[in-house]
């Protein structure tokens, strides 16, 4: 589905589109941190969970501007 997204909504630049990537990838980096951390595993937090989001939160953000224009 997030490549569907991708591939045709967001490259309209459907501002629907810019929200349905981006707060799904924030609902699973809180749950998923939140659970690794209750259960003592920092490392998926350190180096599972931060490395999406950065990777995919930084373009998602820079990419913000153009879609609240329209």
């Amino acid at each position: 589905m997030q490549s569907f997204i991708a591939a045709i909504p967001f490259k309209r630049r459907e501002v629907w589109a810019w929200h349905a990537i981006l707060w799904p990838m924030l609902l699973w980096f809180s749950v998923d941190s939140t659970i690794s951390i209750l259960h003592g595993a920092w490392f998926n937090v350190v180096l599972i969970n931060v490395m999406p989001l950065v990777v995919f939160g930084i373009p998602l953000v820079a990419t913000r501007s153009a879609f609240m224009r329209a």
